[in-house]
């Protein structure tokens, strides 16, 4: 990966003036955290990560709500896991104490998460400093908001989603890659800020991006992508 320190210097600075503050607690030795979360009464859940900063990797697959490893090398980033399977629509949160980090503090933590992959699910993921590696293709996905932080990201939706789901890419500062299915239709609008648009696999149709299913397939994943400050890139094939 990239070093965010290598982005420019006044675009960092800008996400530090939206919230990113200067994280002053000392690093001490990494800790472990391990944490499995079961479905419960829920049928379908909304998961709800607050990533502050280091790596985090979610990948679907699994055969429990949520199996997460956490590691940690500040007592404020020790993660918060909610879950309440109260209602039909069950609500997880996973976040830290402190959700602000500046420069420097990237290497101690690190997120590995695996999510169920037969419970619908959508996703909410605010990502801070660092990079983030999302593989969703085992996984039933109804819907995902990326809010992306300082540093890259690799967002992978190929696979054969059973129902069509909308995607919202919020950039902040970096790069993100989203790879997309080549069995159903794919629709994308793209838009960047400071950097440019890479497509691969998709041709232009008036203001959106689109695959040869689109049209053809029933299931059709939307995207809505929007660049801060680098690089989009849209991969169909």
């Amino acid at each position: 990966m990239r070093s965010f320190l290598s982005l420019p210097v006044a675009a960092v600075a800008m996400l530090t003036l939206h919230g990113c503050g200067i994280d002053l607690d000392p690093a001490g030795p990494v800790e472990t955290m391990t944490k499995s979360v079961e479905t419960g009464k829920a049928e379908q859940v909304k998961a709800v990560l607050r990533f502050p900063v280091g790596k985090v990797t979610v990948k679907g697959g699994g055969s429990k709500l949520m199996d997460g490893t956490f590691k940690f090398d500040r007592p404020a980033y020790k993660p918060v896991i909610e879950y309440d399977d109260s209602s039909f629509r069950g609500q997880l949160t996973i976040r830290t104490e402190r959700s602000s980090s500046g420069p420097g503090s990237t290497r101690g933590t690190h997120w590995d998460l695996t999510m169920s992959e037969k419970v619908p699910l959508e996703m909410e993921i605010h990502a801070g400093v660092g990079e983030a590696h999302l593989d969703f293709t085992k996984a039933d996905l109804r819907g995902l908001e990326l809010h992306m932080g300082v540093g890259e990201v690799d967002l992978d939706l190929t696979g054969t989603p059973q129902r069509s789901y909308r995607v919202e890419v919020k950039g902040g500062v970096g790069e993100a890659t989203i790879r997309l299915p080549r069995s159903v239709g794919v629709r994308a609008k793209a838009s960047g800020g400071i950097g440019g648009i890479d497509t691969r696999g998709l041709r232009k149709d008036g203001n959106y991006y689109v695959n040869d299913q689109y049209g053809k397939n029933p299931v059709t994943v939307e995207v809505d992508a929007r660049g801060g400050v680098g690089a989009i890139k849209l991969i169909a094939e």
